[in-house]
């Protein structure tokens, strides 16, 4: 078959236990108890909101449609393979590769992609040398745009932050044989000029970069960083004697840990409290965390740490706040004054 490489045989049977090894090591995380529970934890097969949407459509078509035709065309397996299929495709969007659109939003720099916003120029250029030229590149070439398609597919079969920087950042090699081999061509034919663009540009992207990295990012992203949790357990220590309970209200991240790290929950607490703060409700010590919308109440000797956009009434004073970077507030601490005050 010409798209077997007329490589040696001993190639293929290196290429082919190094690929053993990798599933293998994939196969070990995902089966072991927390690798497993993980998976099903974030896999789309365990996501409630497949359920509801399933159901939804289900109910709008069930006096319209003979009931085989909704079976057929309104269930799980459908729904898994449609999200699917637009979680995949997220991640070959171009807005993903050179721009701001990546997740985990904590873990990408301002104006940044996966690659930088030049980049798509050698990418093409790389994917037309390597595929369009002898039969030795264009197999190997075969090879890698394989692994580009399917290196999106450990982060298209979860329902969290899509499209993931983290789950495909396999891609990064594949991307990269590409753009060299465009810029290798780029700098034969242009030669000293075409060396001396390159390097122009890869010097203005990092300036970029590190100006992106140091500066904006801080001022443009801050809800994406822990600045509001660690301001507000270093604030905590002030409070923590004067109420019987602490509410805090989780709508970002685990607060717990910068508590943890500020002496105000103990270590033994916390091995002790999983799995059950794996759960939406639990307490640590004196410290009840909630994820309902701004769980205030009208009780004395609580100290209710809510997000900035909770609503409450004048019966509540504010007793401190935890901002983030740009001084937006992230968390109100707050506490019931009762009618009488």
């Amino acid at each position: 078959m010409w798209l077997w490489p007329a490589f040696k045989r001993e190639t293929y049977w290196r290429g082919g236990w190094a690929l053993a090894g990798l599933l293998l090591i994939g196969l070990v995380v995902t089966t072991n108890r927390g690798g497993y529970q993980r998976l099903g934890d974030i896999g789309l097969w365990s996501d409630s909101h497949i359920q509801a949407v399933t159901q939804e459509q289900i109910s709008l078509t069930t006096h319209t449609l003979p009931i085989w035709v909704i079976r057929v065309l309104h269930n799980k397996a459908v729904t898994i393979t449609h999200e699917l299929a637009q979680n995949y495709l997220t991640h070959l969007d171009p807005n993903f590769l050179l721009f701001d659109e990546p997740q985990p939003r904590r873990y990408v720099v301002y104006g940044q992609g996966l690659l930088y916003s030049f980049e798509w120029i050698g990418l093409l250029l790389g994917l037309w040398v390597i595929l369009g030229g002898n039969q030795r590149m264009r197999r190997l070439g075969l090879f890698f745009l394989g692994w580009w398609v399917l290196s999106p597919l450990p982060a298209a079969v979860t329902n969290q932050e899509i499209p993931s920087l983290v789950r495909s950042f396999w891609m990064v090699l594949p991307l990269s044989f590409f753009i060299y081999y465009g810029w290798e061509w780029l700098a034969r034919r242009w030669k000293r000029w075409g060396l001396a663009i390159l390097v122009a540009l890869y010097v203005f992207s990092w300036l970029r970069w590190v100006e992106s990295f140091t500066i904006l990012t801080p001022a443009f992203h801050p809800w994406h960083r822990n600045v509001a949790d660690q301001r507000m357990a270093l604030a905590m220590g002030n409070y923590v004697n004067n109420y019987d309970r602490i509410i805090v209200e989780r709508f970002s991240g685990q607060p717990y840990i910068y508590l943890a790290l500020e002496g105000l929950v103990t270590t033994e607490q916390l091995q002790t409290s999983y799995p059950l703060r794996r759960e939406a409700d639990f307490s640590l010590g004196k410290f009840d965390f909630k994820a309902g919308d701004c769980p205030v109440k009208p009780v004395d000797k609580v100290l209710f740490v809510v997000h900035k956009t909770c609503v409450f009434s004048k019966e509540y004073k504010i007793v401190d706040r935890a901002p983030y970077a740009d001084g937006n507030d992230g968390y109100v601490m707050v506490e019931w004054r009762g009618r009488s005050n």
